[in-house]
C-alpha cells in the first residue's frame, strides 16, 4: 500500500512540472511575441 502511494505521488509529481515546464514556455512564447508586434 505504501509502495503504491508514493509511486502514484510522483507520477501526480512528475505530470505537474511537466505542465509547469510547458507553461512557462508558452508564457515566454507569448511574452517574446509581444515584444517582436511591439518592436515592429
Amino acid at each position: 500500500m505504501q509502495g503504491s502511494n508514493s509511486r502514484s505521488f510522483f507520477a501526480v509529481r512528475r505530470l505537474f512540472m511537466l505542465d509547469f515546464v510547458e507553461l512557462k514556455v508558452f508564457v515566454v512564447n507569448q511574452f517574446l511575441r509581444t515584444i517582436i508586434f511591439i518592436v515592429n
